[in-house]
C-alpha cells in the first residue's frame, strides 16, 4: 500500500474504466476482482490513504466495490490478508487510520515477534536465505547445486547480531555475504 500513490492503488485495488482519468485507455478488473474465491494481501495496510481505507471497510463489510470512473457495484469474495510494521492503534490516535477498518482487519490477529525475539530461527532462515540468493546471484559457470555453506562461526555472529532491519537485514548481510565470498 505505501509503494503506490493514492490513485494508483484505488486503481490497482478496485479497477477502472476506459476514460476515467487520463491514461486509462481501457477497462481495468480490479485484484479484487481477479483474485475472487482467494486471498489477497495487503501489505503496509498502515500507510493506506484516507479514501481507500474507506473503500475498504465498504468491500469488508458487503463484499461491493466500484471501478474508478464506474457507478456499477461489482462483487467479490476474497480473504483480505494485511500486514504493517506500524503501530495501528498509535495511528488510529493521531487520526491516521479509521478505527473501524482496524476492527475489521483484527478479526484475527498474528503477532510475528521479531528476529531478536527469536533467534533460534536464525540458523534456518539463514541456510532458506543464502540458496535463494545463491540461485538469483550465482555466476553462470557456478553448478546449480553447490549452494555455499555458513560456518559455525558465521552462524553464531548472525545469532547474536542485533537485526534493527530485521528479516530483511539478515536478508542482506547474507547477499553481501555470498557476492563477497573468498570460497564456498
Amino acid at each position: 500500500c505505501g509503494a503506490l500513490t493514492e490513485s494508483l492503488l484505488e486503481s490497482e485495488l478496485f479497477g477502472h474504466e476506459k476514460g476515467a482519468f487520463t491514461g486509462a485507455m481501457y477497462n481495468r478488473k480490479s485484484r479484487f476482482e481477479m483474485a475472487d474465491g482467494g486471498t489477497i494481501f495487503l501489505d503496509e495496510i498502515g500507510d493506506a490513504d484516507p479514501k481507500t481505507q474507506v473503500q475498504l471497510l465498504r468491500f469488508l463489510d458487503n463484499g461491493g466495490f466500484v471501478r474508478l470512473g464506474d457507478n456499477q457495484t461489482r462483487f467479490a469474495r476474497v480473504l483480505l490478508v494485511a500486514a504493517t510494521n506500524q503501530d495501528l492503534p498509535r495511528l488510529i490516535a493521531e487520526g491516521r487510520f479509521r478505527a473501524d477498518l482496524y476492527h475489521r482487519l483484527s478479526e484475527l490477529t498474528i503477532a510475528v515477534p521479531s528476529l531478536n525475539q527469536r533467534r533460534e530461527d536464525i540458523p534456518d532462515l539463514a541456510v532458506h536465505f543464502l540458496g535463494q540468493l545463491y540461485r538469483i546471484y550465482r555466476l553462470a559457470d557456478e553448478p546449480v547445486d553447490r549452494v555455499p555453506t555458513i560456518s559455525v562461526e558465521a552462524q553464531g555472529l548472525l545469532t547474536t547480531h542485533d537485526y534493527t532491519g530485521n528479516i530483511r537485514e539478515l536478508r542482506s548481510i547474507l547477499l553481501r555475504a555470498l557476492l563477497f565470498r573468498q570460497g564456498p
